[in-house]
């Protein structure tokens, strides 16, 4: 049989122990929660990479996410496939095993406002799908998705979170994009508009005017109303930011080869701004 003074003291120290693991585990959860991350697909989160002090990299099925600091903020990339699915499977796996504050997806886009030009940059106030819906006799008639769970209707567009909205435009003032291979004498200017994403890289003029005219859209791309969808049931704040690489007619493949760095880049410059007036909030 145990000695009684033993058995107390037995308890105190694990009282103690688990008190110091509840703190620990409490100041983690606050750590983690000052997480901010950034998604994009290689090519085009690579100028968040190259700017991360000590970086750590971890991969999760497959995927990479690198780990560091920029500008004193914890920053993780995360490297997405072309595409809704992949696109969606990377945010998913980030929030799952990072759980970050704020969800920023950096890259490029076409242009679908006419008055857009390669080098400019598109603060998404909203994104959604442009090829979701049914094909009738007249084409596709679009419709929004559904929350699996509840069964909800999902707007057709999801709104940006407001105070990453918000520090976004705050940060317009301090970003001047570059102009890359440009020719033209017109500086690359900083919109906002609505951002459609769908799995097919457009590349025609007609297809383009009626996302114009059907959806009021000022960029098209493949991967950000599956971030903001997945950000959605998380109940995480999310913001889209694309630089145009071209005007999503004929010439487009080319005219996005020659312009990826150049977007690549203003995108992610102006994503890191709007981070930085972000965590300035209290």
């Amino acid at each position: 049989m145990r000695n009684p003074s033993y058995r107390r003291l037995s308890r105190v120290v694990a009282v103690i122990a688990f008190a110091l693991l509840a703190t620990q585990a409490a100041a983690l959860a606050q750590e983690r929660g000052r997480l901010i991350a950034f998604i994009g697909i290689p090519s085009e989160i690579a100028p968040i990479e190259t700017k991360l002090e000590s970086p750590v990299v971890s991969r999760i099925q497959g995927f990479v996410f690198t780990s560091g600091v920029i500008d004193g903020n914890r920053i993780v990339a995360a490297r997405a496939g072309v595409g809704k699915v992949n696109a969606a499977i990377v945010a998913t796996l980030l929030l799952d095993h990072f759980a970050p504050s704020a969800v920023l997806f950096t890259g490029t886009a076409g242009a679908v406002d006419r008055a857009l030009n390669p080098g400019d940059v598109v603060i998404g106030t909203a994104v959604g799908y442009h090829d979701f819906g049914s094909i009738t006799e007249r084409g596709l008639n679009r419709s929004p998705t559904r929350d699996p769970v509840s069964g909800q209707v999902d707007p057709i567009f999801f709104p940006a979170d407001p105070e990453l909205l918000a520090a976004a435009r705050r940060a317009v003032k301090t970003v001047q994009p570059s102009r890359g291979p440009r020719t033209d004498g017109e500086a690359p200017k900083i919109r906002e508009g609505i951002i459609a994403t769908g799995d097919a890289f457009v590349s025609d003029a007609r297809s383009r005017n009626d996302l114009r005219t059907d959806l009021n859209a000022s960029a098209v791309e493949m991967e950000g109303a599956a971030v903001a969808q997945v950000c959605a049931r998380y109940h995480a704040p999310f913001l889209v930011i694309r630089s145009i690489t071209d005007l999503a007619d004929s010439q487009a493949r080319g005219s996005y080869q020659r312009f990826l760095e150049t977007a690549s880049g203003n995108a992610a410059e102006m994503a890191l701004a709007t981070v930085r007036e972000f965590v300035k909030q209290p």
